[in-house]
């Protein structure tokens, strides 16, 4: 009879115990997880920026880049060839008939 006094009273409130101290101990292990990660990613860090760095290669090649579609150009810069005479005499048409169409003539 007396057992089942104290486990009718006390049961509830030693199984609210019980889970809260389940739950502390999952927090407490999530953050000491996080904590290790961290300190891993830190010391990797370190270790590659300690060690020698690679350098990039000066050399240029002109060929199409198998993974991208940027083509590398040589030192030489280009020159657009002068415009012909027919192509700048139909851009002054077109800025005259503009023009009066704007009204402005």
């Amino acid at each position: 009879m007396l057992e089942w006094l104290f486990e009718w009273l006390f049961k509830p409130y030693i199984d609210k115990l019980v889970d809260r101290r389940i739950k502390e101990n999952m927090f407490e292990r999530y953050w000491q997880q996080k904590n290790e990660e961290t300190r891993q990613r830190i010391e990797k860090l370190r270790r590659n920026l300690n060690s020698s760095t690679q350098g990039v290669s000066e050399e240029t090649s002109e060929e199409l880049l198998p993974s991208s579609n940027i083509r590398r150009e040589g030192p030489e810069p280009k020159v657009q060839p002068p415009p012909d005479q027919a192509a700048i005499k139909r851009k002054q048409e077109m800025d005259i008939m503009k023009a009066k169409l704007l009204g402005k003539i």
